[in-house]
């Protein structure tokens, strides 16, 4: 299910970091009040999914929890169903290049409601 994967996500993301500056992983408090927030937001406002960009970068050291869990779900979809197609543009590049890449991509950006 797309919105659980995107909370699981969220919540890994936000334990990597609270562990990285000390703090430990999110109360579980926490947790419940991200969730029924969530949750709520889901039931209550559409936004459909029709297209992932998906900036793809080598990570420091730092992002190297977080840049594994974007790969296992976006790129090996080990994680969760992917709820669209997923468009990789290498972000490693140089900014001219990856803005050509967005530009020669830009109808599959723009255009992902109506295909």
């Amino acid at each position: 299910m797309p919105c659980t994967s995107t909370l699981y996500l969220c919540v890994q993301l936000i334990n990597i970091y609270t562990m990285k500056v000390g703090h430990g992983k999110m109360p579980d408090v926490d947790f419940a009040v991200l969730s029924e927030w969530f949750e709520w937001i889901i039931k209550n406002i559409a936004v459909p999914v029709d297209l992932i960009v998906y900036l793809q970068t080598s990570p420091e050291e730092y992002l190297e929890s977080i840049h594994s869990q974007y790969e296992d779900w976006l790129i090996h979809q080990k994680s969760f169903k992917v709820p669209a197609p997923v468009l990789v543009i290498p972000g490693d590049q140089d900014l001219k290049e990856m803005l050509h890449q967005l530009e020669e991509n830009r109808d599959k950006i723009l255009m992902a409601q109506s295909s």
